[in-house]
């Protein structure tokens, strides 16, 4: 149940889970936009807390064997059938234990956190979705369907969007909190409806444990690792959540999310079709290092900038968007735009090492990211939650070491080909960034100023891509061009 994959079918299918994620993301930062304008801080945190358990739920309902069946070179529908029955039966079993749990929860945040039972159990409602969709989007990845998804996940965003904000609206204030867990469920059941009708899977009754314990066997490890990832994510909202206030939690996650969201959107669209490829490619370590190298400078070429964009303007950008009352997450959204420079690094690096079927070094990586992770927060959260961002930053240059060197060794990716692979990207992003700083000086409206600053950012960088000739600029504009002329030679038919 495979495909062949050349270079303008990879990249043509980046470029449409690209588009999916850009129109996922856009969409919901939009919507976040205008929820935070309607909804306290606190009722943010709030909802930190509930989407940090159903995310750390979120991992086993999986078990890692989407990983496991898209490493695999020839799954077959018995493979995917049998993970489909697991996946569900194991959501089924999480969400009833978190139930149960969720008074048990409530009481350890106290008052603060009112009606945390409640939030709980309607949202992970969402967990029951992901056991039934976890195996079609597995197929999407393994054989490369992102054009179906476009559709289903940007009209799953709007619906649930538009159900979000009208919430908003209408609710009184005390329970404008319900405007959030909306949204989220809503969007989780379009999805979900979504792929069981348009994608060209179903599962057929047949169960077969001589097919899932070799991918278990994989999975295991990407469970285990996926589970210290969350937890290491993760377990400085709930520690901040429960020594700080629900506001305190909101500031830090709001400034994380923003620039998350950008890194995410780049690496996602790149990494999710790059895995399946590279899997493809695991026998021949030149032409996976190739891979390698061109996606770790089409992704920095792409989110570099807009990172660093990100930082330069996050105070008019908050000031404008989400009003005065969200300043306080100005120096976190700064803080970990600096951070998420790392990620489509790192991401590249993992998805590599699972490519080679090394998921005992992702493991492994994960074991010592969060003993980072651990030391780094004892040390940082009683000087305050700023501190505790900041030491953010020495935990991502960690947990990129630790993916990076396996794959300089197996590979033989050479840091000197790494710095000459993001050198000139560096370069144009610190001109860009100074222009666009100097840019916000500018004795206009918050709001026209914030707008110069993007277009004289975008207009900057695509000015020095073109002068200096950029390898990943040209590399883009040749996909571009050979899709165009494609579908004008399917239009002249």
């Amino acid at each position: 149940m495979g495909v062949k994959h050349n270079r303008y079918n990879v990249f043509s299918n980046m470029g449409w889970k690209f588009g999916t994620n850009v129109g996922l993301q856009g969409v919901q930062i939009i919507v976040s936009i205008i929820l935070a304008r309607l909804i306290l801080p606190q009722n943010y945190g709030i909802i930190a807390i509930v989407m940090v358990i159903i995310s750390l739920c979120s991992v086993f309902v999986d078990f890692g064997l989407g990983s496991a069946l898209i490493q695999k070179k020839d799954a077959t529908q018995t493979d995917y059938s049998s993970v489909f029955y697991i996946n569900l039966f194991v959501s089924v079993i999480i969400y009833a234990g978190l139930f149960f749990l969720a008074p048990l929860i409530s009481r350890f945040y106290g008052e603060e956190y009112a009606n945390l039972t409640i939030y709980i159990r309607v949202l992970g409602l969402t967990l029951i979705f992901l056991g039934i969709n976890s195996v079609q989007n597995a197929y999407v990845f393994k054989n490369l369907l992102f054009k179906k998804t476009f559709i289903i996940t940007c009209f799953g965003s709007v619906l649930s969007g538009i159900a979000g904000i009208v919430l908003a609206y209408t609710l009184p204030a005390e329970q404008k909190i319900w405007a959030l867990i909306a949204q989220s469920v809503v969007s989780s059941f379009l999805v979900t409806t979504g792929l069981w009708i348009y994608v060209g899977w179903r599962p057929k009754l047949i169960f077969s444990k001589n097919a899932a314990m070799p991918l278990f066997r994989f999975g295991w490890k990407i469970l285990a690792k996926g589970t210290l990832n969350m937890l290491c994510a993760n377990m400085r909202k709930l520690i901040i959540g429960k020594i700080y206030t629900p506001g305190d939690l909101a500031y830090f996650d709001r400034g994380r999310q923003y620039p998350l969201t950008i890194a995410k959107t780049v690496d996602n669209s790149l990494s999710d079709v790059l895995f399946p490829v590279l899997a493809n490619a695991q026998d021949d370590i030149k032409s996976l290092k190739s891979m390698v190298r061109r996606t770790v400078q089409v992704c920095t070429y792409l989110t570099f900038p807009m990172l660093a964009g990100f930082a330069v303007v996050s105070q008019k950008f908050v000031l404008v968007l989400l009003t005065e009352t969200w300043l306080p997450a100005v120096p976190f959204l700064r803080i970990f735009c600096i951070a998420q420079l790392f990620r489509p690094l790192t991401g590249i690096q993992f998805r590599s090492l699972l490519a080679l079927g090394r998921s005992d070094i992702a493991l492994r990586n994960e074991i010592i990211r969060g003993i980072a992770d651990v030391l780094i927060l004892v040390i940082t959260i009683w000087w305050g939650v700023l501190w505790v961002a900041i030491g953010v930053l020495f935990a991502v240059l960690i947990e990129f070491l630790a993916y990076y060197l396996p794959n300089r060794r197996l590979i033989k990716y050479k840091f000197k080909e790494l710095f000459f692979d993001i050198k000139s990207t560096c370069i144009m992003t610190l001109i860009m960034a100074g222009i666009t700083f100097t840019a916000g000086f500018l004795k206009f409206e918050p709001g026209i100023v914030l707008i110069l600053q993007i277009i004289t950012g975008a207009v900057t960088y695509i000015a020095l891509s073109y002068i200096t000739k950029n390898k990943s600029f040209i590399y883009i504009l040749d996909i571009i061009m050979h899709k165009a002329s494609k579908n004008k030679k399917l239009d002249n038919k």
